[in-house]
């Protein structure tokens, strides 16, 4: 290969050009470089030239002399800068915006494949339209390979597979080069090329050997197009191997009611998002691949169909996890044990897009591993719900969304609840008779299993010791005597229940008999 010479930037202060990269591939990238677009990186090609600056009468060259007959390579060449260490090693590499690409199939003395379309899809009758380019009269040799010419194409099933067997009807055989133009062929032998790729490839034959092929093209296959379908959307994906390079895709989708297709994309990737569509519609669609070889004398581009393929958008997307609060009146001292009841509240999740179709909610408690179904309740209902357990406060919640498809949210987060054990006694009664506070009893009790309770005098002596929770003390002693006026010390141990355990509660009670 070779490229101008003298080149604009070789002479630059400091010496900083050090020469020409090349890089190869097989097969085209003809992408066109924007004017900041330096380097080759991610572009599928490999340097294999480095630091080149040899002029042959005038042009600057390099030689590939590795490649092999038949495959097509093309090239690129980057000019490269630095700046020198004082040791003279060049560091800080710059590279140059890329050269345009050349391309060029060494020795095509075999025919190439140019396109493998589906032209029919169906299950039992499908077809696939193949067009092939004759050898190159300059890579082939018709002195030492002289006539007849013989195409013999061969299929298989799938993606680039290689179970080939000769195709019905497609072995053609001329007495002369220049007849051997039969490049195109319709593959009708019961496709299912709803359901299949097809791979292809084609032997050539010449007067040296009408059993062994002179070679084989390299295979291409159909554009096999695949639907995963979602909640208001299909997602397409395909796949295909082919010699050629594909450059870019546009994607078709059927017009609802007519056989009509229409452009709704182009994309470079093997994948297309399809959003908005209305769920249970079946939508159908096809690919148009587009691509070329890069080689001057071959069809440029190269175009190939797959089948089509259909899809129905589904809601398969659990509805967002709701966030769940629960309160209860805890922290009111006058409110009794009967009256507690854990109140249920949840929302969805503000950064979730998915609670639009929630229809209903299931509330759940959970003991232990046994978790239990409270109930179900409609979205259109308040997001509340009262729960009082069977015995004290104690429980855990959580909750789950169900959409109008039936898919099932996540746990919402669980919340759990503790008893609130509360023991509250007075520090005064008045035993004197009158009728009114004549027992010294707790002001508050709730969610306490038992208690240890004893009073002592200012001595210290043990007056009264009982284990019943209203206490009931009416100032009289272990003897039930009566008690004499003044204060009295208590110690009482407050048993909470279960894992709450033991409390100790001590204070002083003023033992009244008078009127005040």
């Amino acid at each position: 290969m070779t490229w101008d010479s003298p080149y604009a930037c070789e002479q630059i202060q400091n010496d900083y050009f050090l020469g020409f990269s090349v890089w190869r591939r097989e097969g085209s990238n003809p992408f066109i470089p924007d004017t900041c677009e330096t380097g080759l990186s991610g572009r599928g090609y490999t340097k294999i030239g480095f630091k080149q600056k040899t002029i042959v009468n005038g042009k600057y060259q390099f030689e590939d002399i590795k490649v092999e007959p038949g495959k097509n390579y093309c090239y690129r060449i980057l000019a490269e800068f630095a700046r020198k260490s004082e040791g003279g090693n060049p560091y800080n590499i710059v590279e140059s915006i890329p050269s345009t690409e050349v391309c060029v199939q060494i020795n095509r003395k075999l025919p190439l494949m140019t396109r493998v379309s589906v032209d029919i899809t169906n299950t039992t009758n499908g077809e696939i339209y193949i067009e092939w380019s004759k050898p190159n009269s300059e890579g082939l040799d018709t002195i030492k390979a002289p006539p007849p010419y013989r195409y013999r194409l061969q299929r298989s099933v799938g993606t680039g597979t290689t179970n080939f067997s000769s195709v019905a009807g497609a072995d053609f055989t001329y007495d002369a080069f220049w007849k051997a133009n039969d490049t195109v062929f319709l593959d009708i032998n019961s496709l299912n090329t709803t359901d299949n790729p097809y791979t292809y490839r084609l032997e050539f034959y010449t007067g040296l050997s009408q059993s062994i092929p002179l070679g084989a093209t390299p295979v291409a296959s159909s554009v096999y197009l695949r639907i995963k379908s979602t909640d208001e959307q299909n997602t397409l994906s395909w796949s295909e191997v082919v010699p050629w390079q594909n450059i870019k895709y546009a994607i078709f989708r059927q017009n609802p009611g007519t056989s009509l297709f229409d452009s709704i994309g182009v994309t470079s990737n093997k994948f297309y998002d399809d959003f908005s569509l209305v769920n249970g519609i079946n939508y159908c669609y096809k690919v148009k691949a587009i691509g070329s070889y890069g080689i001057k004398d071959i069809l440029s581009p190269l175009i190939n169909w797959s089948q089509e393929a259909c899809g129905i958008p589904i809601d398969t997307m659990p509805p967002c996890p709701v966030v769940l609060e629960v309160k209860n009146q805890c922290e009111e001292e006058s409110v009794t044990a009967e009256d507690l009841i854990n109140m249920l509240t949840w929302s969805v999740s503000a950064n979730c897009g998915g609670q639009d179709d929630i229809v209903s909610y299931e509330i759940f408690e959970r003991n232990g591993t046994l978790i239990n179904l409270l109930a179900s309740q409609n979205r259109n209902q308040v997001a509340e719900y009262l729960h009082k357990p069977l015995v004290g406060l104690k429980d855990c919640y959580f909750i789950i969304a169900i959409d109008s498809f039936g898919n099932r949210s996540l746990s919402s987060n669980e919340v759990c609840v503790e008893d609130c054990p509360l023991y509250v006694l007075p520090n005064a009664f008045t035993p004197n008779s009158d009728g009114t506070n004549e027992l010294f009893v707790p002001r508050f009790k709730r969610f306490i299993d038992r208690i240890d309770m004893k009073i002592y005098n200012r001595w210290g002596g043990l007056v009264f010791q009982t284990t019943e929770l209203n206490i009931n003390w009416s100032g009289r002693d272990l003897q039930n005597k009566d008690l004499p006026e003044g204060v009295y010390y208590y110690v009482c141990d407050v048993f909470k229940p279960l894992a709450n355990g033991k409390t100790l509660i001590e204070g002083y009670i003023e033992l009244i008999k008078g009127n005040r």
